[in-house]
């Protein structure tokens, strides 16, 4: 068998004169664009079959107007479906790519043992008479009655491999799943390839999910991997077939990620969004990301009416839920980011197993895998917008349902985030962060009297993780919008609180109002301790910056009226924070005495006030054997698997930054400097004045032993961790460290 040399009339058009070619004509291939003229070079006189193009096979599939990009693992796991299976039913969401994956799955398949292919379109079906009629056209076969009968579709396909795309099914389900299983029992030798936004329910039906296209990172900035996503792919072509082009590189590829992460990937709105490009340009489209529903529009007058826009697609879902599951959606569309099946049922306000698992078979909410035992839910963006303009007729109440939920949420987390519990606190915390704030912002704009406490029960989230940005925006809001006379001593909380926010943030004098206002109205309300701590926090504020002559006796005085109190707890924080400040005063013998009186307190009680001690009594006892400050850093690193604090990570690295650099671990210690400051950076903290001298002393000394180039490429690596390296960083170091002093 001689290998066949087929060319294109382009090809064709300027060979040289001296080769001879078979004119084949024109041939369908099985990228589904317009026909295309085809030559095969000439080359002795042997015969060869007919060209296996889709003009060799029966079939009806539509010509396509543009390219299929991408969905390589897609198109090969139907294909599998379809080789197990007779019924295969593509489900996603509207928009998601169903047709043009069927349709393209068709053509990689029609040379492998079919005699025919027919596409059935079913999106303007609209009875169940009219559905057997539909098809039976569909095949290609004449009713006279008009009336068809699946006997005559067993007698017209007897003994016939065929395989009907049905197309388009979810508004007739029952009907088509019916119209299917007497098809599959009737003419064995056909399969079915289904689209619909939920599966057909029937014995042997194999469902294969169709999921947005891939995306790149969030972070991601690289031209060169922004290109491997399947999104991104299918906007530039989208953008070029409209004789558009967008150079991909530095400036533009963190834009090109914000629009197709925003779009979720949905081929569709990506399509629609790359038809605008050209009179909008990106920074005009993103801009009006937050308006999707607007934006999301098709010119394409081939288009069905239900695809011409992203609301008239959702609008063909929506209408197909009963009143139950409209409220449902509704209600979830309240959630900002991903949810589990308990938070579902709080904001409904009843269980909503079956509406959830209703709206999953529907595309019209996605389950997410959250750990091996535990399954969440989210809304897809353009879901979600289209689910909020419902709720004012499908959920009234849905908003107050969602910031009665964020609120018992924040307070669990306020309980446990300093505990035991730590570690599930901030996996809590990490998942519904998003939906605490919205929550809050909306509580405001409704003047929800509870909007304070709220924000309250976020202090310390903000605190130990940030952003403070957050905190510092929204805890005066909440404060200015409580009138309440019963909520005073919550209001002296909250300036107390934002205080300590401002405080991290490097805003000292905004800081020093709001400690100074605290205490003004716990004395006036008659409550010493909290007056005590705002003592302590104006004692840490000012030796933050230095001014120990003033730091020194709030501290003493906060100290007395906690031991006067008889409050241990409120003393052992004073005594962690005073501690610290005797250590920036150079005090190191009375700072080791607070410190061991602090660590016994919280020493299996608060695991990061424990770790706190801990980091702090290394630097206090760093002039002695750097195996005992070895021990202390151990202990902390304990903690901070299980609750990733800020805060303490930039002090662990530092600590042991310089552990590295007495063990002349140079390079070891220019990584931990750089995750260091990130880290800080990341979560909007700024650091101590002695926090920033101590930097600035590493960097220096560093710099006298590594070469410039060196260090700041040991440097980049730690500012490119992400919070797991930087802690398995931190680890490294103190391994390598034990082995440098063992060898010595």
């Amino acid at each position: 068998i001689r290998d066949r040399v087929i060319v294109s009339a382009a090809f064709h058009q300027v060979a040289n004169q001296e080769f001879r070619f078979i004119d084949h004509g024109r041939h369908r291939l099985k990228d589904l664009l317009h026909p295309e003229h085809l030559y095969e070079l000439e080359v002795g006189g042997g015969q060869f079959p007919p060209l296996k193009s889709l003009n060799s096979f029966d079939h009806n599939l539509p010509i396509q107007l543009s390219s299929f990009v991408g969905r390589t693992s897609d198109l090969a796991s139907v294909e599998e479906a379809l080789s197990h299976s007779r019924l295969v039913s593509l489900v996603g969401v509207g928009g998601a790519g169903k047709t043009r994956l069927a349709l393209q799955t068709a053509a990689n398949i029609a040379d492998q043992g079919y005699e025919l292919v027919r596409f059935i379109a079913l999106s303007t079906t609209s009875s169940e008479s009219d559905l057997k009629n539909v098809i039976f056209r569909g095949l290609g076969l004449e009713s006279d009655s008009g009336n068809a009968s699946i006997e005559t579709v067993a007698q017209a396909f007897e003994g016939k491999n065929a395989l009907f795309i049905l197309d388009n099914c979810e508004h007739l389900i029952d009907q088509c799943a019916d119209c299917v299983r007497e098809i599959l029992a009737t003419c064995p030798s056909v399969r079915l390839l289904i689209t619909s936004r939920e599966n057909l329910g029937l014995t042997g039906e194999q469902t294969v999910l169709v999921d947005p296209m891939s995306l790149p990172h969030e972070s991601e900035t690289s031209p060169v991997e922004i290109l491997k996503s399947e999104a991104v792919q299918l906007f530039l072509e989208r953008v070029r077939q409209r004789r558009q082009d967008i150079a991909v590189d530095v400036s533009s590829a963190p834009l090109i990620v914000t629009l197709v992460r925003a779009l979720d990937g949905i081929p569709l709105a990506i399509e629609q969004v790359a038809a605008r490009v050209g009179t909008l340009g990106l920074d005009a489209i993103i801009e009006r990301l937050g308006r999707k529903l607007d934006l999301l529009e098709s010119r394409e007058r081939d288009l069905e009416p239900r695809q011409r826009t992203a609301r008239a697609t959702l609008e063909w879902s929506h209408d197909l839920l009963d009143d139950n599951l409209k409220k449902a959606f509704a209600s979830v569309a309240a959630f900002q980011g991903s949810f589990v099946l308990s938070d579902a049922s709080e904001v409904c306000g009843k269980d909503a197993l079956e509406e959830v698992e209703s709206l999953v078979q529907k595309s019209m909410i996605t389950p997410i895998h959250l750990s091996s035992h535990e399954t969440g839910y989210r809304l897809l963006e353009t879901n979600k917008e289209f689910g909020r303009e419902r709720i004012p007729e499908d959920a009234p109440d849905a908003f107050q349902a969602h910031f009665s939920w964020a609120l018992g949420q924040a307070k669990w987390i306020d309980e446990q985030i300093e505990g035991q519990n730590s570690a599930d606190a901030f996996a809590r915390l990490d998942l519904i962060y998003g939906d605490l704030v919205a929550a809050l912002r909306q509580g405001l704009k409704n003047n929800d009297p509870q909007a304070l406490e709220l924000a309250f029960s976020l202090r310390k989230p903000w605190v130990r993780r940030g952003p403070l940005s957050d905190g510092i925006e929204l805890m005066p809001k909440a404060i200015e919008a409580s009138t309440n006379p019963d909520s005073a001593a919550l209001r002296a909380d909250a300036h107390n609180a934002l205080g300590a926010t401002l405080l991290r943030a490097g805003k000292f004098d905004e800081s020093l109002f709001e400690f100074k206002s605290a205490a003004e109205q716990f004395e006036s309300l008659g409550m010493p301790q909290k007056a005590a701590a705002s003592m302590v926090n104006l004692g840490i504020l000012y030796g933050s910056r230095g001014v120990f002559d003033e730091s020194i006796p709030y501290f003493e005085r906060g100290l007395e009226a906690f031991k006067s109190a008889g409050d241990e707890e409120g003393a052992a924080k004073a005594s962690l924070n005073f501690g610290r400040l005797l250590i920036d005063a150079k005090r190191l013998g009375e700072a080791r005495k607070y410190l061991e009186s602090a660590l016994a307190f919280f020493a299996g009680r608060d695991p990061l006030r424990e770790a706190l001690a801990h980091v702090n009594l290394m630097e206090a006892i760093s002039d002695t054997d750097p195996s005992e400050q070895l021990d202390h850093i151990k202990s902390t690193l304990g903690v901070l698997r299980n609750s990733p604090d800020h805060a303490l990570m930039v002090l662990a690295s530092l600590r042991c930054a310089d552990l590295a650099i007495e063990a002349r671990l140079f390079t070891e210690a220019a990584t931990l400097l750089g995750a260091a400051e990130k880290c800080a950076q990341d979560s909007d903290h700024e650091l101590s004045i002695h926090a920033q001298q101590e930097s600035a002393e590493i960097r220096e000394r560093i710099a006298e032993e590594l070469p410039s180039d060196a260090f700041l490429s040991a440097e980049s690596r730690g500012r490119a961790a992400g919070q797991f390296e930087r802690l398995t960083m931190v680890e490294d170091t103190i391994s390598n460290v034990e082995s440098r002093l063992q060898s010595h």
